[in-house]
């Protein structure tokens, strides 16, 4: 896959994770990568309880912050997930609490103005 200048683009992991409910992840760039101009992460949390229900995919958002085409292949390594236990266990997970990106195997473009739209329509 080649990421062109300037372009953001939604890719998937290969890897599938589900997280209980007192353990979080922390998503980062890989440096080497990030010094070429290769951006992954646009959201780091990875909430307590994501893919509690049935492991899932993470979505990462690709940037490419060069005048150049970068090439991206299947498989590579673009960046570090970091877990880690949270002091207090989440009463709600991800998925029953949020759950908007759960249960996923494609990038799906954002849902923030769909929810936010349910939301006043509830009020």
């Amino acid at each position: 896959f080649t990421l062109e200048p300037k372009k953001l683009v939604l890719a998937n992991t290969h890897e599938r994770i589900g997280l209980c409910r007192n353990v979080a992840g922390w998503l980062s760039n890989v440096s080497g990568l990030a010094r070429l101009g290769l951006n992954v992460v646009g959201s780091n949390l990875v909430s307590p309880g994501f893919g509690e229900d049935e492991p899932t995919t993470l979505t990462l958002e690709l940037y490419n912050f060069l005048d150049k085409p970068i090439k991206i292949y299947s498989g590579m390594r673009i960046c570090h997930l970091v877990l880690f236990e949270v002091l207090t266990k989440s009463s709600i997970g991800y998925d029953e609490l949020v759950g908007t990106y759960s249960h996923q195997s494609e990038a799906r473009s954002s849902q923030y103005f769909q929810e936010m739209q349910e939301e006043s329509d509830d009020e």
